[in-house]
């Protein structure tokens, strides 16, 4: 199992949380392109929705962007989101977990956030990654795709991450295959 990397970012109001603060919980730690665009509301809103089922088993949902504090700001108090998200618009988290990717739309190719949810364990070790989610069922709690929900709270069910592929939406990748950066975990920077 990867150790997940720690950071320090700030929420809407400009408190800074690092992932460290949550040890002891377990976080799904999702990474989004862009505050109020439809694919991104609707993937906070469904969050937010599920929320207290997350909480129930002992989780966390934390969201990172490249948007400012500002942005985030407006975002939640006009969602009314019942979680958190962080701003990164140094994209510096971003990158240590490698969702600045290249990306295609309408045959134009830009740089952006690749749609990502990583599930960490109580001790801060990354369970599950899962690229390119979709933002209406990503935040199911049925053990389709969070998974922490499911069962008896363990990120691994019977109904979730049972092989390569699942719901034939998403892929589970393996860690090891994973190309997270160097980072130094004690104080969340660029090694």
């Amino acid at each position: 199992m990867k150790k997940a990397v720690n950071f320090n970012l700030p929420d809407k109001d400009g408190k800074m949380h690092q992932l460290s603060d949550y040890l002891g919980k377990k976080v799904v730690l999702y990474f989004y392109p862009k505050d109020n665009t439809p694919g991104c509301t609707k993937q906070a809103c469904s969050y937010s929705a599920n929320y207290p089922a997350f909480l129930e088993k002992g989780a966390v949902v934390l969201g990172i962007s490249k948007d400012t504090v500002a942005s985030h700001k407006r975002f939640e108090e006009k969602q009314n989101l019942a979680f958190t998200i962080l701003a990164d618009p140094e994209l510096k988290v971003i990158q240590a977990y490698d969702v600045w990717k290249e990306k295609k739309n309408y045959g134009k190719v830009s740089m952006g956030v690749v749609r990502t949810t990583f599930l960490i364990d109580e001790q801060g070790n990354i369970e599950k990654v899962m690229p390119k989610v979709k933002p209406d069922t990503d935040a199911e709690t049925d053990g389709v795709n969070s998974g922490v929900i499911a069962g008896d709270g363990d990120f691994c069910t019977v109904a979730c991450f049972t092989g390569d592929t699942f719901d034939g939406d998403h892929t589970v990748v393996d860690l090891a295959d994973f190309p997270f950066k160097e980072f130094d975990h004690e104080f969340g920077h660029a090694a």
